[in-house]
């Protein structure tokens, strides 16, 4: 029985697609388009059905844990502050920025720390840090693969202090 209904559709299927179409206008002169004939109607030619195969989709990638060299070669530095920077005010945001070599590929993360403190991880080569205590500051800026193999580092020293209160 399901072979029948099966066959029976394509049948149908099969004539719909190479039956005629017919235009012609209502009463009301409003353009009607109708697979069986009407008075006034006349057949017209369509185009024929896209019939573009399909595309064999591409085997898949797979990617090894070890980076590419390209990825390993970048090296960024922190453009600002210089390293021996002396800060008058801290309590004035200061914006860390870092540079790399070439730009960002995917999968590579920049890590900046203060004083071996992780405070950004992510894509950003900048870091505002709106208050910092008086007194000496390492800021790092860390250049890693997505799996956590490091692939550059550069850390400046700085100084901080703070106006006096009178």
């Amino acid at each position: 029985m399901l072979r029948l209904t099966i066959l029976l559709c394509l049948t149908l299927a099969t004539g719909a697609a190479t039956s005629e179409i017919y235009k012609g206008k209502d009463k009301r002169g409003n353009t009607i388009y109708s697979d069986s004939p009407f008075p006034g109607s006349e057949t017209i030619d369509l185009p024929e059905v896209n019939a573009t195969p399909a595309i064999a989709p591409r085997e898949r990638q797979t990617f090894s844990d070890t980076p590419e060299p390209a990825m390993m070669d970048n090296r960024i530095t922190v453009t600002f502050p210089r390293d021996g920077q002396v800060f008058p005010n801290g309590r004035i945001p200061i914006t860390v920025t870092a540079s790399t070599e070439s730009p960002l590929i995917s999968g590579q993360i920049v890590v900046f720390s203060i004083d071996g403190k992780v405070v950004q991880r992510g894509g950003q080569t900048s870091l505002r840090i709106p208050l910092m205590q008086r007194g000496p500051h390492q800021i790092n800026a860390s250049l890693y693969t997505s799996n956590d193999r490091l692939i550059s580092s550069h850390t400046v020293n700085i100084v901080v202090h703070w106006p006096n209160n009178r």
